[in-house]
């Protein structure tokens, strides 16, 4: 099994002195720290925006530092994650963030804690509905690791079809993929990235 070391990294834009994300001139600088971030980061880096502190949010700010972020990462080889978190009453800030991701292409996932302290997940930005409701599907398993035939199995649908699945929400990095040793090769295993 090859092993990648998942670690966690919170970007909390408090440390940053940034409490909006409404004026892109501004927000330059903290675009470059957050492709920097990546740069930086080893493969298997979960990189977490925490906007539980961000007052406001509009979608071009959004765009500068979280669509240009995605663009980076999407380009880029390494094995990093990207995922926002926020809290039930910043909803403003998703829909802000969605509006800039989808004239983007670009999905993301959001972690929004509730009122109860519990976490929901969100999509953010665009995605074709079969891959949303797949991708919810693994969410809902909690940090259960699963095959291309485990879902298959477990979904009544063809292997092949979970495989390209699997394959295209990795490539969006909306989910962790491990490589295993098996008796005839190899196989992907695929977690949630939180």
């Amino acid at each position: 099994m090859m092993n990648t070391a998942y670690k966690t990294r919170k970007i909390t834009f408090s440390e940053t002195k940034t409490s909006d994300l409404l004026d892109r001139a501004e927000l330059k600088n903290l675009r470059e720290q957050m492709v920097s971030e990546i740069i930086s980061s080893t493969p298997g880096t979960i990189l977490c925006l925490d906007l539980s502190k961000i007052r406001w949010i509009n979608s071009s700010g959004a765009d500068e530092v979280i669509g240009q972020a995605l663009r980076f990462l999407k380009e880029s080889p390494q094995e990093v994650y990207l995922y926002v978190e926020t809290e039930v009453n910043n909803y403003e800030h998703i829909f802000n963030i969605d509006r800039a991701l989808r004239d983007a292409e670009l999905p993301l996932l959001a972690r929004v804690k509730t009122e109860l302290g519990s976490f929901e997940v969100y999509i953010v930005g665009p995605m074709q509905p079969y891959l949303g409701q797949f991708l919810k599907y693994l969410y809902s398993c909690g940090s259960l690791s699963i095959t291309s035939t485990g879902a298959a199995e477990r979904l009544g649908i063809s292997k092949n079809k979970c495989s390209t699945y699997l394959s295209k929400l990795f490539d969006l990095r909306l989910i962790k993929r491990e490589k295993t040793t098996t008796k005839v090769g190899y196989e992907y295993v695929y977690s949630p990235i939180f």
